[in-house]
């Protein structure tokens, strides 16, 4: 039976009504109920006897105990038989969860009858009730592990007990364990995801091996010391409203579901869940609005469409309706606005400050410390005063964009920054540039050329908008990694781009439509740095496109003896800078600094190791680049998956050697043919075949003789 579902059976109990109660345990229930002749086949089984040794086959004529849908199906035919006895007692409540029924009254004698009408009818029905495990007419019992009495639930000292004899585990499988019993009673503890987020990471990843630091052990502490002194919650009472204090600490939504009796506040359930992977990299004050949503789910489950009155620190229904759109996914923002906004039953107020260790705040009338939006404007944009509405009087206007197409089979790319009447710079890029980089590089250069200056600056990029305005400066923080560690695309673009934008002395970047007709300023220079960038993009990309590793032509260039009698056969001559550059323009690049050129063209555009060099060849050249290039493209992960492996096989007893370390990888073997030879046999604990002498095998000689050429030696 799943423990799980425990706990909303007993949360379906009355608080006012349980002055007296009882609890029966049905004895073998599944053998009450009759199988019919057709589903017995289901059920045949060998048996031997142990007398006699004789098999013989039988079946099961009653619901058998080990079925997987044995407690489904008794549970709903107790259930059905149940709605006629509840019928006639309608003022006692009663639960029943597969074998277990509770029932409680509002008095000792309405408790005494009600449980012998009970008794009496189960007996009538053909179920038989365990005397041992019976609880009648008690103000407290025990339920499914917990113990219920008037108005309140409180855990087991047999449950509590038990889990704090667990010893600290020596693998992940009884770390899964333990926090699985622990979990259960996670309603009891407060801040349960928080304090045990050390245990959650340490059963990360494949590995068995339990990691177990200094901080798994202090969890695994701390979480037994808070099952002990677990307080009693109170059951909720559907009649009065519910308040849940939400709270967001280290990635967790920490919460408390709360109703008033008389001036007390009661706890009636202590919430906490740790936020996903996408979320965790937000704002404090949206992950607020994430861990609302959260844990106003998991309160609805107890107050089943009852009022709750949400308290959070943070004014998330306007961080929602302002920044939502730039943080959130439209299916996320739209799930977020149903959830704090359209529900009826939800009343969203903002308190001033959480006491962490109870979650109930110092005063709920003070108002707010801090403001969410100026919070976010400041920490998370990447610069404070960046705006996305036009400067009043600015010293110049630029519109950029960035465009990339494939053009007689071969991509171009290229980016334009304009103003409305001229043209400022327009430069062609690698043909392996994408239009989302195009547009960052635009954006970049505009933001260059403007150095000290006031400038409004227009785009139709709906990507370097966002990167500018809202996640370039959360990916910065996060060392150019993902919400889930991986390295996002273009992160040495992207971080180019944020050093570029504090050097302006006030900019506005502007996100405008593409493509639209008409002549009004902002559409024309939209339109002109469209044209420019896709007629650019068509000239060639030379020197330009080694920017393309980010540091190639920054620092100077270290050549070989090699390279230089390259550079000396080539008739190159040295640039001002010290790089060797040939009449056509292209420049020897050193063979460290072309491994690198090769990997990120081949990464960027998945193309063979041929396409790869007749990229390259048209603004580098450098030593043994053909080689470089298959070594490359045979170590990628991509291409080994796609890509069939036709390859000749090596003769035997040749090994072959890579130009790189980890290229070729052989595993050494011993060979059967010395045992076979060996003159005087010497005995072994464990032999290392299983011939025998007279048996013929195959045998061969790997250095001396083909693969196919196979000799008979009889033993």
């Amino acid at each position: 039976m799943d423990s799980g579902v425990h706990q909303p059976v007993v949360q379906r109990l009355p608080s006012a009504s349980l002055l007296r109660s009882g609890v029966l345990d049905l004895k073998d229930a599944f053998f009450c109920i009759p199988l019919e002749e057709e589903s017995q086949k289901l059920f045949v089984f060998d048996w031997e006897s142990p007398t006699t040794g004789r098999k013989v086959q039988l079946c099961w004529t009653v619901l058998r105990q080990g079925f997987k849908n044995s407690p489904t199906l008794f549970g709903n035919i107790l259930a059905k038989e149940l709605e006629e006895w509840q019928g006639e007692h309608p003022s006692v409540t009663l639960l029943q969860y597969v074998d277990d029924i509770l029932i409680g009254t509002a008095s000792e004698q309405e408790c005494k009858g009600a449980t012998i009408d009970l008794l009496n009818f189960l007996g009538f029905a053909g179920y038989r009730v365990s005397q041992k495990e019976a609880q009648i007419v008690q103000t407290t019992v025990e339920y499914l592990g917990f113990e219920v009495s008037q108005g309140e639930r409180k855990l087991g000292l047999e449950r509590k007990e038990a889990i704090c004899r667990i010893a600290p585990p020596r693998s992940k499988k009884g770390l899964r364990g333990f926090l699985g019993m622990a979990g259960w009673c996670r309603l009891w503890i407060p801040n349960f995801s928080l304090i045990a987020k050390p245990l959650y990471a340490a059963i990360r990843g494949p590995e068995e091996i339990l990691e177990w630091t200094p901080e798994c052990e202090k969890s695994f502490d701390t979480i037994k010391t808070e099952l002990m002194r677990a307080p009693a919650l109170g059951l909720p009472n559907l009649s009065k409203p519910f308040i849940l204090y939400v709270h967001e600490r280290q990635h967790v939504a920490l919460g408390v579901s709360i109703q008033t009796l008389g001036d007390w506040k009661r706890p009636v359930a202590y919430s906490s869940k740790q936020l996903d992977e996408v979320s965790k990299g937000w704002p404090a004050c949206l992950r607020a609005v994430a861990a609302t949503v959260l844990l106003i789910a998991e309160a609805q489950k107890l107050t089943l469409g009852q009022p709750i009155t949400v308290f959070v620190p943070h004014a998330i229904q306007t961080v929602l309706e302002q920044r939502g759109h730039h943080w959130l996914s439209p299916s996320r923002l739209i799930q977020y606005q149903a959830s704090l906004v359209e529900q009826g039953d939800v009343t969203l107020k903002v308190t001033s400050t959480l006491n962490p260790a109870t979650l109930l705040p110092v005063n709920e009338n003070h108002e707010l410390e801090h403001d969410c939006l100026q919070v976010m404007e400041q920490v998370y944009s990447s610069r404070p005063d960046l705006k996305d509405v036009p400067l009043e009087d600015p010293d110049w206007e630029l519109f950029t964009d960035g465009s990339s197409f494939v053009d007689d089979g071969k991509r171009k790319a290229g980016y334009a920054v304009v103003t409305l009447h001229r043209e400022i710079e327009a430069k062609p890029l690698p043909a392996n540039t994408s239009a989302q980089k195009a547009e960052i590089v635009a954006l970049t250069r505009a933001l260059e050329l403007s150095e000290n200056m006031r400038v409004n600056i227009y785009m139709d990029s709906k990507y370097a908008f966002g990167v500018i305005h809202a996640h370039g400066a959360v990916w910065k923080e996060r060392g150019l990694l993902s919400s889930q560690g991986t390295p996002i695309k273009h992160g040495e673009t992207i971080l180019k781009l944020l050093q570029a934008v504090l050097k302006p002395k006030e900019v506005s970047v502007i996100h405008c439509k593409a493509h639209q007709k008409g002549q009004t300023d902002i559409i024309s220079g939209n339109r002109k740095a469209d044209e420019t960038a896709k007629r650019v993009a068509l000239t060639d990309s030379k020197v330009g496109a080694l920017i393309l590793t980010g540091r190639i032509l920054l620092d100077p260039p270290i050549y070989s003896e090699k390279d230089n009698q390259l550079a000396k056969l080539l008739n190159c001559a040295k640039t001002q800078d010290g790089w060797w550059t040939t009449d056509t323009g292209q420049i020897i690049v050193t063979a460290p600094l072309m491994r690198e050129l090769i990997k990120r063209t081949h990464q960027e555009t998945p193309m063979g190791a041929d396409a790869v060099l007749a990229d390259i060849r048209r603004y580098a050249i450098g030593p043994r680049m053909q080689k470089l290039a298959n070594a490359i493209v045979k170590q990628c992960s991509i291409c080994s998956k796609n890509n069939p492996k036709i390859q000749k096989r090596p003769p035997p007893g040749q090994v072959k050697r890579g130009q790189t370390p980890g290229e070729y990888w052989q595993i050494d073997f011993s060979e059967l043919l010395r045992y076979l030879h060996e003159r005087t046999p010497v005995p072994l604990d464990i032999p290392v075949h299983t011939f025998q002498p007279g048996d013929q095998v195959y045998v061969q000689t790997w250095k001396d003789e083909p693969l196919k050429e196979l000799n008979y030696l009889e033993l």
